[in-house]
């Protein structure tokens, strides 16, 4: 997504189109990084850095289309029946960012699990080797 796209004025479909492209892009950006966080987490991770900066384009242009249209409202451009639509696009999008915080939260306490796991190995390996093998 990238946030210095053309934002149409307010009135014809331009806006319409817009949003519905932003939208789509937005979701197919939540949709892969949760198919990536379930299939390859530790790749995704790493990725982190990427994907927040494309998220952050992505509901920068968001609210600035739904600004135009809340605008357009506002003027009695767009009747208010139209804004039903795009609020519950955003409901969707706010519940798909909840399974990826969940998402998220479950992958975080498996990792740490297998720290804990490696730091007591660890911690093991050194008893080892302090005390030596047998017990010596």
């Amino acid at each position: 997504m990238d946030q210095d796209e053309y934002v149409p004025e307010v009135g014809g479909d331009g806006l319409f189109n817009r949003l519905e492209e932003a939208f789509c892009a937005f979701e197919d950006l939540q949709d892969g990084f949760l198919a990536g966080l379930k299939e390859r987490p530790l790749e995704m991770f790493n990725e982190m850095h990427w994907w927040e900066d494309e998220r952050g384009k992505g509901c920068m242009l968001i609210k600035d289309l739904l600004s135009v249209f809340n605008n357009g409202l506002k003027c009695g451009i767009y009747p208010l029946d139209t804004a039903e639509s795009w609020r519950t696009r955003i409901g969707r999008l706010i519940e798909k960012e909840s399974m990826l915080y969940q998402a998220l939260s479950l992958e975080r306490v498996r990792i740490v699990g297998e720290l804990e796991r490696l730091s007591k190995g660890r911690d093991a390996l050194k008893g080892y080797q302090r005390f030596g093998l047998g017990g010596r």
